[in-house]
């Protein structure tokens, strides 16, 4: 009796598949996502709120931890924030800003950027050897699947077994290979490292930015060093209070003991720090069009005494799910000489 003959067979080698494709999924994490781990990071989700604080990426999701813990209105002190793998679609991106980061952070961000600029023939070839390794997976996979069907035609009392198990290969092969179930994408490949235009659409509305098309896997795509603003949207970092409206589109509130900030405008802004009784407090939050960013002051602060600091986002790194962003067009080259790196 051959392989494809034997239901037990048949059996032991998709147990066995899905075992060690399991066993790599519990230790594998987003390779994009590791990019921003341990990172100050803005996190905006699709309802139009922006969290920020230092992201801790694991194979399931990610967490991030606020700089301080926050005060819940129910009494409750918050420290972080969980996002599990399901919910990456309602997520409108990370971003991360020089503003915020520590200068171990902002020296490690300066080192990747200069890598993703010049890659070195080590880093092009590792490259090359990953998408191999992914595409002699993808082929033992649907090996394995055609010897699942081989197997099923020819022994029907295992019929619904087999079939339980073929989804589940196939389902955790997909979330371990990459991208609709494919190792890479050769079209991205061509323009990595490179810079492209990447389209993020938001509210049916399409925005464009310019960028170093750093990475990508099945879930996002990692721009950095993005043009995120025209140079004519530029301003100084201004202080504005809840009585203060002179720049238009930029709305702040007072909520439930909460200073709320909107960027109605259509630049990407930056809300840099609060400043209170000459007490700055960092802040470094990425503010994309028509959303917003809460902080808790306390009741026993009066709102028309804290200044907000806002200024027009510079240049920006961003992880942006693949369910509502593309690269849309390739751009000519640029020395790296030309990244923003911090001083």
């Amino acid at each position: 009796m051959n392989f494809v003959e034997s239901p037990l067979l048949a059996v032991i080698a998709i147990v066995t598949v899905a075992t060690v494709l399991a066993l790599i999924r519990t230790v594998k994490r987003d390779r994009c996502l590791m990019h921003f781990h341990d990172y100050h990071v803005s996190l905006a989700e699709k309802d139009g709120t922006v969290t920020w604080g230092t992201v801790d990426v694991a194979n399931s999701g990610l967490e991030l931890f606020y700089p301080d813990s926050r005060r819940s209105p129910k009494g409750f002190w918050k420290r972080s924030v969980l996002f599990f793998k399901d919910q990456y679609e309602s997520m409108d991106g990370i971003y991360r800003s020089t503003v915020g980061l520590s200068d171990e952070q902002c020296e490690r961000r300066a080192r990747y950027l200069k890598r993703t600029a010049n890659p070195g023939f080590l880093r092009r070839l590792w490259r090359q050897l990953r998408n191999w390794m992914g595409m002699i997976r993808d082929s033992v996979v649907q090996a394995v699947t055609l010897a699942i069907g081989a197997a099923r035609t020819r022994a029907r009392p295992g019929v619904a077994v087999l079939t339980r198990d073929e989804e589940q290969v196939s389902t955790l092969s997909s979330e371990v290979v990459g991208h609709r179930g494919n190792a890479y994408d050769p079209i991205l490949e061509r323009h990595l490292f490179t810079r492209v235009i990447v389209q993020v659409t938001r509210h049916g509305v399409p925005h464009n930015y310019c960028g170093y098309l750093a990475d990508y896997t099945k879930e996002f795509l990692e721009i950095v060093d993005a043009e995120v603003n025209s140079e004519d949207a530029h301003f100084e970092p201004h202080p504005l209070n809840v009585d203060d409206d002179s720049i238009d589109g930029i709305q702040i509130s007072y909520e439930d003991d909460e200073l709320v900030v909107t960027n109605e405008t259509e630049n990407m802004l930056l809300f840099k720090e609060l400043l209170h009784d000459d007490r700055y407090i960092p802040i470094g939050a990425v503010l994309p069009v028509d959303f917003s960013a809460r902080f808790r002051i306390g009741s026993d602060i009066d709102p028309h005494r804290v200044k907000v600091i806002i200024a027009a986002a510079g240049r920006v790194d961003m992880l942006v799910p693949r369910s509502h962003a593309i690269v849309r067009h390739g751009v000519s080259a640029l020395d790296e000489s030309a990244l923003e790196l911090p001083t």
